[in-house]
């Protein structure tokens, strides 16, 4: 693969939200704010932060014993990160509320 595991599964996740994303904002499109809204900034950085803790904690293990988890784990490290930041991409964008146009 042209990428590291962690790598690859920060695409997945980026994409299979991408993929969800407009399906969520038709069936709620209420939930899904604009970033620009008052403190939605301070929810999508706290989310982006709370989904960079599997892959720190990976990266983590992988510095202080030298032995590297396997793959799988690895990717499934990264998806939760590719996923936020698929939705705060999607979130800032206009008319994200509404959907897909």
């Amino acid at each position: 693969m042209p990428v590291c595991a962690r790598c690859t599964g920060i695409y997945a996740g980026a994409a299979i939200a991408a993929l969800a994303l407009p399906v969520v904002a038709r069936l709620k499109a209420s939930r899904l704010r604009s970033p620009a809204k008052r403190g939605t900034f301070h929810w999508a950085r706290m989310l982006l932060i709370v989904s960079i803790v599997p892959a720190a904690a990976t990266l983590g293990y992988e510095w202080t014993t030298g032995h590297t988890p396997a793959n799988w784990i690895r990717a499934v490290s990264g998806l939760p990160i590719g996923a936020v930041v698929a939705w705060i991409v999607r979130s800032a964008a206009p008319g994200a509320a509404e959907g897909m146009r």
